[in-house]
């Protein structure tokens, strides 16, 4: 069964529970997978490089290696080892059934690669072999000049070990500036890792017991979804030091993983009473490929605690721009991870055995859906978004005037959505609407504003 997934370099990449490492490649009509051996124990964390063809694996007993995804042995299949290293002696007290290592992180070109481990500490390696740092657990520096180095010895894990958990780890590069931003469940800090000391600020007190539960957005806030309260932004600025709070959406979900694609948040949560799953064949989840298949997770973690996997999911996407909720799935199978790849989202069950893709709908799609449910207003931001050109949006003008018009006898709002169609709707098309004597008040708005925009005919200077 598949154990962990992540995307990028137009492929999807699958860890599994044999050690394996399952490469989904598209080409125009059909899936290529190829597989090698990564590891003799399962593999638990799986990512790739956004700039760079370089594949980061982890086993659950330790084991990191980096491939060469455009260099291979002899047999052509399996990429060369670019390094390998035995994590087990920064946690030999590794405390069970917490796997060692539970975040994974690396530069967009692998200049720098971050393993948070189950004491807390995240392990900080620069290039490929070359320097080797240890960040311990929950270490801030007092003040903006102090520094750190890397312990002599390093401290052993606590009876409660599982609760100092590296949840998410994850870089955000600023010109010649990088810091890692480490959330546990006590806090979330970031370390300024450029140069040869290390920095460490605290960004907030309180943290997330769950992986998955941090992304960073495209104006490069920091998201991180706490279960049943919302998800809370950050600013990520490097060079000012401007760790603040920014944006907070209250989605009152009992979210387990969130992600972003395009201009969506992705969140992934529990049904708050079980109810009966859809089937296969109703939700849009597809069997992985018989042998020893494999799907996704930028920051991949743990499975979901005992007794939760049979818990049902639900995926719910929203548009914070519009404020809308742009797509809902319930009933599903528990989820153990996300990522975004080939333009969808795609989403592997906590079983290791199914494999969900959702794909966006094509923008007249999602107009004529909000035509339906009358949210004309959205859809004219929609449609601006996706760069409609101007006939288009004027046209959901007009149908956002009818419907006022027709449904709702509001004839004030009617009017101010008209007066945006003025240079692309026949005059007459709104002229006819407001003819009755009752409605004269709104034909001379009209009438006034398609003369100030030098569109008004001598019948349009008659008629006023």
């Amino acid at each position: 069964t598949l154990t962990c997934m992540t995307g990028g370099n137009s492929s999807l990449y699958f860890g599994d529970s044999l050690g394996s490492v399952h490469i989904a490649q598209r080409s125009e009509h059909e899936l290529r997978f190829t597989s090698f051996v990564a590891h003799a124990d399962p593999v638990s964390q799986i990512l790739v490089a956004k700039s760079r063809p370089h594949l980061l694996t982890v086993s659950e007993t330790g084991e990191l290696k980096c491939w060469s995804l455009d260099t291979f042995v002899d047999d052509g299949v399996t990429p060369k080892i670019l390094f390998a290293e035995d994590l087990t002696r920064y946690c030999p007290a590794n405390p069970r059934p917490m796997p060692l290592v539970t975040a994974l992180a690396c530069t967009a070109q692998r200049t720098q690669t971050a393993v948070g481990i189950a004491t807390g500490e995240v392990i900080l390696i620069t290039g490929d072999t070359s320097k080797r740092r240890l960040i311990p657990a929950n270490h801030v520096d007092q003040g903006p000049k102090s520094a750190m180095t890397a312990p002599p010895r390093l401290p052993s894990a606590r009876p409660d070990a599982g609760e100092n958990a590296v949840r998410g780890l994850l870089f955000v590069e600023e010109g010649d500036q990088v810091g890692l931003f480490i959330v546990t469940p006590h806090s979330i800090r970031v370390t300024l890792t450029t140069g040869s000391r290390l920095e460490t600020v605290l960004v907030e007190p309180s943290g997330v017991r769950l992986p998955h539960c941090c992304t960073l957005n495209p104006v490069g806030e920091l998201l991180i979804a706490t279960p049943n309260e919302g998800v809370r932004g950050f600013l990520t600025s490097l060079a000012e030091r401007d760790f603040s709070a920014a944006n907070t959406y209250f989605y009152q979900d009992d979210m387990r993983a969130i992600a972003w694609f395009r201009s969506y948040l992705v969140v992934v949560g529990q049904e708050k009473d079980p109810q009966p799953r859809a089937s296969l064949e109703e939700s849009r989840t597809t069997p992985l490929p018989a042998p020893s298949p494999a799907t996704a997770a930028a920051v991949a973690g743990a499975s979901p605690p005992e007794g939760e996997q049979d818990r049902s999911s639900f995926i719910r996407i929203y548009d914070p721009k519009n404020k809308v909720v742009a797509f809902h799935e319930g009933n599903l199978p528990a989820m153990r991870s996300i990522t975004t790849e080939w333009g969808a989202i795609f989403l592997l069950s906590a079983s290791g055995t199914k494999l969900m893709q959702l794909e966006e709908k094509d923008g007249q799609t999602k107009l004529e859906m909000l035509f339906k449910k009358n949210l004309f207003d959205v859809a004219i931001n929609v449609a601006r978004s996706m760069n409609f050109a101007e006939d288009q949006i004027s046209d959901i003008y007009r149908r956002y005037g009818d419907h006022l018009c027709d449904d709702k006898h509001d004839y004030q709002r009617a009017m101010e959505q008209y007066l945006h169609t003025i240079g692309w709707l026949e005059p007459s098309y709104v002229i006819k609407r407001f003819l009755e004597s009752h409605l004269i008040e709104y034909l001379t708005q009209y009438l006034v504003t398609l003369h100030a925009e030098n569109k008004a005919t001598a019948d349009h200077t008659t008629l006023l």
